[in-house]
């Protein structure tokens, strides 16, 4: 599960011909800072019972042509584990399940509550990152 941030000025790129290098260099550094800042946020949101799903928070930023993409997302079991049934479970954390039967069974299985540890905070940051970001522009073209 991953949330994605991107700094890109491409809709600019048809009016001014050419995004200015120092836009770019900015929207760089802003979008590696407010992803350092919304992983430490998602972070502390997250609940832990045993600490594989708070752990595994991580963040990344990738430089692109006109800015910068910055991913935070969890994956509680590592790249190792890719396609097991664990590997999914920050989903199921996010946003929650409903009670429901368990078909082999017959037993009712719990409804998980959703905890929003990533996407609160990232709606919380928003205004923020559409200022920095908007900043970053603003500075690149005035020098």
């Amino acid at each position: 599960m991953r949330l994605k941030v991107e700094g890109n000025a491409d809709h600019m790129v048809a009016r001014l011909g050419e995004i200015p290098e120092k836009v770019a260099e900015n929207l760089k550094t802003v979008i590696g800072a407010l992803e350092e800042e919304l992983v430490g946020k998602v972070r502390a949101a997250a609940p832990s019972r045993t600490g594989a799903l708070k752990n595994s928070i991580e963040g990344r930023t990738i430089a692109t042509r006109t800015g910068a993409i910055a991913t935070v997302g969890a994956n509680p079991t590592g790249g190792s584990s890719k396609g097991s049934r664990r590997d999914y479970y920050a989903i199921f954390v996010e946003f929650g399940t409903q009670e429901r039967i368990q078909k082999t069974t017959e037993r009712k299985v719990g409804k998980v509550v959703a905890e929003m540890f990533i996407h609160k905070p990232f709606a919380d940051m928003r205004t923020k990152i559409l200022s920095e970001m908007r900043r970053a522009v603003d500075e690149g073209m005035r020098e």
